[in-house]
């Protein structure tokens, strides 16, 4: 658990968090904004995909996964 919440995926050795956004996250963005402020004030990185990227081209997700843990 993370400042109280629970994340899709988190590496904590480089304090990033990878969020899976289904359709249904839609209709929560103005939630999603400010957990993300809690999460990146506690000095994480937010990293949010949806579902669709991952279905249409998993291999550009795990690209911007990899930038993200190299920008440490």
């Amino acid at each position: 658990m993370l400042q109280g919440y629970i994340a899709d995926f988190y590496a904590s050795s480089v304090r990033l968090i990878v969020e899976l956004d289904g359709g249904w996250h839609g209709k929560r963005m103005q939630k999603h904004a400010g957990r993300e402020r809690t999460l990146q004030a506690a000095g994480n990185r937010v990293l949010r995909v949806t579902a669709a990227e991952v279905e249409r081209s998993l291999p550009g997700v795990v690209e911007r996964i990899c930038a993200a843990v190299a920008e440490r």
